[in-house]
């Protein structure tokens, strides 16, 4: 039977789902041709749900069996989760910025007086720049006294910022803390050092002081050894002191302040066991136990919402199919004055390496990362707001990219920067803009 031709609404709609450009977000190049799932010889007809947007290249690999079909419906099954009819939709844009001086990954960035300072994740682990937005372009600043990435950078009440641990370009922990004045444009090396740490948290308390918790200690062993141990900052005398030590090591998992307790959540506690969340008091000197969620997890993602952590994706359990290393879809909500968790609508896609970033008192933006399988990163977003029974579409970034950071920006729109994608790190940077805030 001879091909017939494909009409031409039908083949604009598979494109405009694929956003005009190659559905695999690993690639998403341009121009694109219309490839058959199921090849044409089998099924004879041209059905939107066995059609998908791809680059000649991919089209090409796909047909030779480089990409094989289960790994394509994948692809496929992504693009409808992400444009799922009767979602909401956040009415906004993204639209791309002037790249960084740089591309990086695990790095840190957090609002300051003149726009969004970005420290380190690049090749060099030094460099550090600061994007202005009434310019919408990249000032590149002092560079850090000591390389670094996977750190924490934390704004104190004086509008300094505090760059904690972290590990070296060469995996070896980095010892020195450094505090950056962005009046001056300048690093200081302060505090005394207790222990190396990274993929740990680093939380401002409403005193000004600022809890360190958790980590990992290097990776030149491996994993490294797990911290339980705490360290506190006190801005007024610039030292660091030892705190109070959790009930559990923990790394990869994630803090607030909220009600006078730090709260800890999750994280990895060894041999692929997730930690039970736990909390302390302002001014105690003991952690406590506190209810358990559904599901535990690391390499997740949290945020508040009003008085409640939202809390999403990563690693975990429980595992319907007994893997240990389960990628999760749930979110749920911890109510520290009820003490106690909430299901809330799953996202679309299971995700790790991901960011979320709180709009106001009742929305989240939920942005990127990867998939169940490591090479399979998301373009994907989705904003989840308090009684919503769905996650709702904000549309696709223009790159897919996991390990990147993101923070709301004084004007309410959200700055996304760097990260990986399956050919290495990224400078770019993208805004995703809420209608609101367009002008």
């Amino acid at each position: 039977m001879q091909r017939s031709a494909m009409p031409a609404e039908l083949a604009r709609r598979v494109k405009v789902e694929a956003g005009h450009r190659c559905a695999i977000h690993t690639c998403k190049q341009t121009p694109v041709e219309i490839a058959h799932i199921v090849p044409w010889s089998e099924v004879q007809e041209h059905r939107f749900d066995n059609l998908i947007a791809l680059c000649p290249t991919c089209h090409t690999r796909f047909d030779r069996g480089e990409i094989d079909r289960p790994s394509m419906r994948r692809y496929k099954a992504s693009l409808v989760a992400a444009e799922r009819p009767g979602r909401p939709s956040l009415p906004g844009a993204w639209t791309s910025v002037a790249p960084m001086h740089s591309a990086r990954s695990n790095h840190s960035i957090s609002v300051i007086e003149h726009g969004a300072l970005v420290i380190a994740g690049d090749a060099s682990g030094r460099a550090t720049e600061c994007y202005e937005p009434h310019s919408e372009t990249w000032i590149r600043t002092a560079p850090l006294v000591h390389a670094r990435q996977r750190h924490t950078a934390t704004v104190l009440l004086d509008g300094r910022v505090i760059v904690a641990r972290g590990v070296g370009m060469d995996g070896v922990g980095v010892m020195p803390v450094e505090l950056y004045d962005s009046q001056r444009d300048t690093w200081e090396v302060i505090g005394t050092v207790h222990e190396t740490r990274f993929a740990h948290t680093a939380t401002r308390l409403p005193d000004g002081r600022v809890v360190i918790a958790g980590g990992r200690e290097d990776t030149v062993q491996g994993i490294g050894v797990l911290r339980r141990s705490t360290e506190i900052f006190n801005p007024d005398t610039g030292e660091l002191t030892l705190g109070p030590p959790m009930d559990e090591a923990r790394a990869d998992h994630t803090a607030h302040f909220v009600q006078s307790h730090l709260i800890v959540l999750g994280g990895d506690s060894g041999q692929g066991m997730t930690a039970a969340p736990e909390q302390l008091a302002l001014e105690g000197d003991l952690w406590e136990s506190i209810a358990a969620p559904n599901y535990l997890r690391r390499v997740h993602a949290s945020a508040m919402l009003g008085s409640r952590i939202f809390v999403a994706g990563g690693l975990g359990t429980p595992d319907p199919a007994g893997l240990p290393d389960h990628t999760l879809h749930s979110a749920e909500a911890y109510d520290p004055e009820y003490g106690d968790w909430s299901e809330l609508p799953p996202l679309t896609a299971p995700r790790i390496w991901f960011t979320i970033t709180a709009f106001g008192e009742d929305r989240a933006l939920i942005v990127g990362g990867c998939g169940p399988v490591g090479n399979y990163i998301w373009s994907s977003a989705e904003y989840l707001q308090v009684g919503a029974t769905s996650t709702g579409s904000v549309g696709r970034m223009r790159e897919p990219r996991s390990a990147h950071a993101a923070v709301l920006l004084a004007n309410g729109a959200v700055l996304v920067t760097g990260g990986q994608n399956l050919c290495g790190s990224l400078a770019s940077a993208e805004l995703f803009v809420p209608v609101a805030n367009t002008g």
